[in-house]
């Protein structure tokens, strides 16, 4: 712990990049620095300023979770959790609660462009009961069809198998067809 005080006391310099660097992509590793990274910057060990992508993600964060928490107001025990997935510069962050019926309850989710993920994640892990980090490719949204508009095109851009089936129905059908 005392290495990550001299490490942090200068903030977000070329050697903290280096290690948020090495250990991005193990989330057992991120979720350790994050744990001892609030202790450090809640007792005031260091003076952390992050950089202006992660103050306007603290903001973001800080902003919704204030709403959430408005919008349980009077709510029994809950527990809150954020789940951060990083995409390489992008992260996804997603922010909600444990329902004891449903489960996990999702308020709030976005992705925006952090400098640095693994920090981005410890400058906010302190405000909630559970944490996740994941590391994982951004992904990607299969365009509309140009008939999507349609059920058949719907049903048919959803389903791996729609295609094979039409095709076995359509060689049915012009067997037995009448000309």
């Amino acid at each position: 712990m005392e290495i990550l005080i001299v490490l942090l006391a200068d903030g977000y310099t070329d050697d903290v990049r280096l290690l948020t660097r090495s250990i991005q992509t193990n989330a057992d590793e991120v979720l350790h620095f994050e744990a001892e990274f609030d202790p450090i910057n809640a007792e005031g060990l260091i003076n952390w300023v992050g950089t202006p992508s992660q103050e306007a993600s603290m903001e973001r964060v800080e902003s919704s979770l204030e709403e959430m928490c408005t919008f349980l107001e009077g709510m029994d025990a809950f527990e809150s959790y954020v789940a951060v997935t990083n995409h390489g510069r992008e992260v996804t962050i997603e922010i909600g609660w444990h329902d004891m019926r449903g489960g996990p309850v999702v308020w709030d989710r976005w992705t925006d462009e952090v400098d640095d993920p693994v920090i981005a994640f410890a400058d906010i892990g302190f405000l909630f009961d559970n944490r996740q980090y994941r590391c994982r490719p951004k992904a990607t949204e299969k365009p509309e069809p140009p008939l999507y508009r349609y059920h058949p095109e719907r049903f048919k851009a959803y389903r791996e198998y729609a295609e094979s089936i039409g095709k076995f129905y359509r060689t049915r059908w012009n067997r037995y067809r009448v000309y």
